[in-house]
């Protein structure tokens, strides 16, 4: 088939404010049809106060952020 995701979704979208650096603050999550396809995630912007695990997707804090930031996601 090799279908794309149906969805794609982030597991703990609020993270509390005085979360430690180095800190897995969330995870994504793709839906698929196709049983055996396997996921690569990124950040489209790495100049944020996270990064992703692209095999695993889960979401890290990397630096200390006061401000409110917004993931879009995109399948």
């Amino acid at each position: 088939m090799n279908d794309p995701p149906v969805a794609i979704r982030l597991r703990h979208s609020l993270i509390p404010s005085d979360v430690a650096v180095n800190s897995v603050v969330g995870t994504f999550i793709c839906i698929d049809q196709d049983r055996n396809d396997s996921f690569t995630f990124s950040m489209v912007s790495t100049d944020g106060p996270f990064i992703v695990d692209p095999n695993m997707g889960t979401i890290q804090v990397i630096q200390f952020c006061l401000r409110s930031v917004w993931i879009r996601l995109i399948n």
